[in-house]
C-alpha cells in the first residue's frame, strides 16, 4: 500500500515534467510518447555533435594540409636558397681561382721583366765602366805620348 501512495503521489508532480517538448505533440502523462520524443531528442542531439566532430575533424586536416604545405613550401624555398648560395660560393671559387691565377701570370711577366731590367742595367754598367776604361787608357796613352 505505501507502494502505491508514493506512485500516486509522484504522479502528482509529474504532471508537470511529463508535458511534452517542442516539435513533439505528445498528450501529458503520455510516458510512450515522451519517451520516444526524448529519444528522438537524443539522437539529434548525437548527429549534431557527430557534425561538429565532424566539422572538427575536417579543419584539423585542413590545418594540418595547410602545415605540411607550409613546410613542404619553406622546404622547397631553402633547398633554392641553399642551392643559390651553392652556385655563389662555386662562382666566386672561379673568380678567385682566375683571379690567382691572372696574379701569378703577372707576377712571372713582372719578374722576367724585373730580370730584362735587370740583365739591361747591368750591360748598360758593364759597357759604361769599358767605355770609362777605355777613355782612361785613350787618355793615359795620350799623356804618354805628350809626355815622349
Amino acid at each position: 500500500m505505501n507502494k502505491v501512495v508514493v506512485f500516486v503521489f509522484a504522479l502528482a508532480f509529474v504532471p508537470s515534467f511529463l508535458h511534452a517538448e517542442e516539435g513533439c505533440v505528445c498528450k501529458a502523462g503520455d510516458l510512450a510518447c515522451l519517451n520516444d520524443c526524448a529519444l528522438s531528442e537524443v539522437d539529434t542531439a548525437n548527429k549534431n555533435i557527430q557534425a561538429d566532430k565532424q566539422k572538427v575533424i575536417n579543419n584539423v586536416k585542413a590545418n594540418k594540409k595547410s602545415l605540411a604545405q607550409n613546410a613542404r613550401t619553406q622546404k622547397e624555398a631553402a633547398k633554392a636558397n641553399r642551392e643559390q648560395t651553392r652556385q655563389e660560393i662555386k662562382a666566386k671559387r672561379a673568380e678567385l681561382k682566375a683571379r690567382r691565377e691572372q696574379t701569378r701570370k703577372d707576377s712571372k711577366i713582372q719578374k722576367r721583366q724585373a730580370k730584362n731590367n735587370f740583365k739591361a742595367r747591368r750591360n748598360e754598367l758593364k759597357n759604361g765602366a769599358r767605355d770609362t776604361k777605355r777613355a782612361v787608357k785613350t787618355e793615359k796613352q795620350a799623356w804618354e805620348d805628350l809626355s815622349k
